[in-house]
């Protein structure tokens, strides 16, 4: 039985910090536990195999998490699990009512999914940038670069292309979600 399982690309299917926290969620109730977070996570998390428990998960965005920040929250027994670019991911025992939870109010719950979206759209200009210019290398040295290099060029192009459709397509879920939340404020 493996005791180690990777999940490619979350972020394409946790658009927001909410989605993000019920997948990790889920996924420890199935006994797989986030190995470690980092700048990476964006792209693949690593599960351990533990037995199947409850945690509660909070993300925060946050763009600079200083010693004080994790320090008030670990004052309410939230661990810090890693830090995923200008995400923070918390959890603790569902059990544990010592403390406040990192987002209770509709309107915080909204300013965070705003700052979200907006990430998510710096993520996609450079995306785009990045697309157009391997598109323009691509046709302007065409005549020059051998069958291979244009192969691997497309290829390139269009996994550019899959991820980007993908973001996008999260962050007009994610502008959707925040719209129908400003509607019931």
């Amino acid at each position: 039985m493996k005791d180690k399982k990777i999940i490619l690309f979350p972020f394409i299917r946790c658009y927001s910090p909410e989605k993000l926290a019920a997948f990790l969620d889920s996924m420890v109730r199935k006994g797989w536990f986030p190995k470690k977070i980092t700048l990476f996570s964006y792209f693949f998390i690593s599960f351990i195999k533990t037995e199947k428990k409850e945690y509660r998960f909070a993300v925060d965005f946050n763009l600079m998490s200083s010693r004080g920040y994790r320090d008030f929250y670990s004052s309410f027994n939230w661990i810090h699990l890693g830090k995923m670019s200008n995400l923070n991911l918390w959890y603790k025992e569902p059990e544990d009512d010592s403390g406040k939870e990192i987002y209770t109010e509709k309107e915080h719950i909204l300013q965070n999914q705003k700052r979200y979206a907006l990430f998510y759209l710096a993520a996609i200009i450079p995306l785009v940038m990045l697309f157009a210019a391997i598109t323009a290398m691509l046709v302007l040295s065409f005549s020059q670069i051998t069958v291979l290099k244009a192969v691997i060029y497309c290829i390139i192009d269009i996994l550019l292309l899959c991820t980007l459709l993908a973001t996008s397509r999260q962050f007009s879920k994610l502008l959707k979600l925040i719209n129908k939340e400003k509607k019931e404020l």
